[in-house]
């Protein structure tokens, strides 16, 4: 028998096997050591920031989707912690779950780092994830048990608009901020700190 492993993406399908092949696999091996207690990646991935009677409100990182009726995590944190290197972005997901009827009127980002340089306003790009009814898969993977995303349907957050201003009320979906930070090739090395406010008619509410 001949076996072909190749790799594929995790949330992709390959039907057919790729042409590029390598004959052998290198002989050689490496000794794996514990390091440690188990971690589990989710943990890091979600996690909420407010609970109020006006919303819940909660981060979620950009690899994973959020989903419009998601509850926000258990686990809480005070803080978002991300980086970025000069000339790069990085992009902040944050969920708001309604409680109340209202209207977010602005949504606005500043950073402070060393000797008091500020970020520029047209560092943040602020946008809102809109979802897509989708009811019919593009097709199924070949011989998947699982449904991976080409199988799916439902609605799916996937456009990303400028940012305007909304209206909401209790039990909406969930409402998808994403932010873009691009830092400056003349920004100085170092820890930022800041927040990312959402304005609404009830208040503010910040991360």
């Amino acid at each position: 028998r001949r076996y072909l492993l190749y790799y594929s993406p995790i949330e992709g399908n390959t039907s057919t096997v790729p042409s590029r092949q390598i004959e052998t696999i290198p002989d050689s091996s490496l000794p794996v050591q514990r390091a440690g207690d188990t971690e589990y990646l989710e943990r890091g991935l979600r996690y909420s920031l407010v609970s109020n009677p006006l919303c819940d409100l909660w981060y979620s990182s950009t690899m994973k989707k959020v989903f419009d009726r998601d509850p926000p995590p258990k686990t809480m944190r005070q803080k978002i912690s991300f980086s970025a290197a000069r000339n790069e972005s990085e992009a902040i997901q944050l969920v708001l779950r309604p409680k109340s009827v209202g209207e977010i009127h602005a949504v606005s980002a500043h950073l402070t780092g060393p000797r008091g340089y500020v970020l520029p306003n047209d560092c943040f790009d602020i946008r809102r994830a809109k979802y897509v009814s989708i009811e019919k898969p593009s097709r199924t993977g070949a011989g998947y048990r699982d449904v991976c995303r080409s199988a799916f349907t439902g609605r799916l957050p996937d456009p990303l608009p400028k940012f305007a201003p909304m209206a909401y009320k209790a039990g909406d979906p969930n409402i998808i901020i994403w932010a873009d930070v691009t830092v400056p090739k003349n920004a100085p090395a170092g820890l930022y700190q800041g927040e990312l406010g959402i304005d609404t008619s009830s208040g503010r509410v910040a991360a």
